[in-house]
């Protein structure tokens, strides 16, 4: 499974510009389906977890016109284009949850060699990904030969959240609903007592949802209401809690959207049990975790989720060719152009690891003309210019920024460190609004690195992945 293999080789699928490469293969293969296969037959379960993924995805772009912020909402776009794209073509070309074992199986090899979480970047997400792939190998008698590795890997990542995972999983092979309902009251209950922090992100994120109850704030607000919100210097982008962001970030339709969606392989026919099992494990980690910003996670939980529905297909109607060829066309169009911004990025970004700023700048502009929405080019251009002491143009760039974006503090800081007198002042104050109760010297930090988001511990390169401690059931 090229998919998860490489989205968990390049930092677990969580920062944008893996997403776009993903995207791409994913609508090829779908459209090499469409064109290549004598008959193409989807089930209404699948025709409508695909429909309502879809519906879901087309809510998450639709937030734009009421978000906090339009750069945040359109990264969280881009990623659902990817699991749109994902859950289609294992729908149509088949899941190979084979391949998913195998390349979990080589990923977990590299942590052992590598060490840590590397190069998933995230020990959690790496003992979800043992996890899954070990309930997946219980399909085939010849896949239990990786099990051991499998084991090793999670013993190693000393995840307890994945070992619950994997505890409800099992149970999930059996009594799947039961399974997932038990899973997330034990789940939400250590999340509570002995979780890092959730005890914190919740309650921030129900506030949130209070106050936007209708539509909710936007997608990927949470970490400006956390800004805002929270009682400590924590720093969280995710409420480790895919229900509950969702409720607060897309109101109530948003939330049943994906719980419909999510709920559809459930209550399908399953006549495949280790696929059920492991697609349980993942609904119920994910109530716990960041799960859904790590795309490889994601995307394996969508390819158990499609063996459950085509194990349990009836009778299937006829595909269209041509809308479906369309439709694939036009997702993979948009998936090309937000993966022109996300490396342009990227690359700005590794120049400017490197110091090299004419480079850096050189990306950056590039970057804000492929995504003329997109506070992040702007930033990075300010950046160089500050470094090669022109003060003048960083300055004009960090306005643009802050037009796309006014409500991101780091752009604020960065203006005040460019200005002086009234300005300064004022750009100190804003800043303060959004993260009150923080001085402007803790504030103060190098512009992000690694794509248009970024893990927060992080300032190492983009090739370099950060590792983080596990907690129970996930670390902060």
């Amino acid at each position: 499974m090229l998919a998860v293999g490489g989205l968990a080789a390049a930092g677990g699928g969580y920062f944008p510009q893996s997403w776009g490469w993903a995207s791409l293969g994913l609508a090829w293969a779908a459209a090499a389906a469409l064109l290549l296969r004598r008959r193409v037959e989807l089930g209404r379960a699948e025709l409508a977890m695909l429909g309502l993924l879809a519906a879901f995805a087309g809510w998450t772009l639709l937030s734009v016109l009421w978000t906090e912020s339009v750069p945040l909402t359109a990264l969280e776009a881009e990623r659902a284009l990817l699991y749109v794209l994902a859950l289609g073509a294992f729908l149509l070309v088949g899941p190979s949850t084979a391949g998913v074992v195998v390349a979990v199986a080589a990923i977990g090899a590299w942590s052992l060699v590598a060490g840590a979480a590397e190069p998933v970047g995230y020990t959690n997400g790496l003992g979800l990904l043992a996890a899954l792939a070990i309930l997946l190998a219980l399909r085939r008698p010849t896949l239990l030969l990786a099990v051991p590795l499998l084991l090793v890997v999670l013993v190693r990542t000393d995840s307890r959240g994945a070992w619950l995972a994997l505890g409800v999983g099992v149970v999930g092979m059996r009594f799947p609903r039961s399974a997932a309902l038990a899973g997330l009251s034990v789940a939400i209950v250590l999340g509570l007592t002995v979780g890092a922090q959730r005890e914190e992100y919740w309650p921030a994120a129900a506030r949130q949802a209070a106050s936007a109850p209708v539509l909710g704030t936007g997608a990927g607000t949470f970490e400006r209401v956390w800004l805002r919100e929270r009682e400590s210097l924590q720093v969280a982008r995710d409420a480790h809690n895919l229900y509950l962001e969702t409720l607060a970030e897309l109101g109530p339709l948003g939330l049943a959207l994906l719980l419909s969606a999510l709920a559809v392989p459930l209550i399908a026919r399953s006549r495949a049990p280790a696929a059920t099992g492991a697609y349980t494990a993942f609904l119920v980690h994910a109530a716990v975790d960041w799960d859904w910003e790590q795309a490889a996670l994601v995307v394996a939980a969508l390819a158990a989720a499609a063996a459950v529905l085509t194990a349990g297909r009836g009778r299937g109607g006829p595909v269209p060719r041509a809308p479906a060829l369309a439709g694939t066309g036009v997702l993979a169009a948009v998936a090309a152009v937000a993966l022109a911004g996300n490396a342009l990025v990227a690359r700005s970004a590794a120049a400017a690891s490197a110091s090299d700023w004419d480079a850096s700048a050189r990306w950056a502009r590039r970057a804000a003309t492929a995504a003329p929405w997109a506070a992040e080019p702007w930033h990075r251009l300010a950046t160089a210019h500050e470094a090669r002491g022109d003060r003048r143009a960083a300055r004009a760039d960090l306005r643009r920024a802050l037009e796309r974006d006014p409500g991101d503090p780091d752009l604020w800081v960065a203006l005040a460190r460019v200005t002086e007198g009234a300005e300064r002042r004022a750009a100190l104050e804003r800043a303060a609004r959004l993260i009150p109760g923080v001085s402007s010297a803790s504030r103060s930090r190098p512009a992000r690195a690694g794509g248009w988001r970024r893990r927060p511990e992080d300032s190492r390169r983009p090739s370099e992945p950060v590792r983080r401690s596990a907690g129970c059931p996930g670390s902060g």
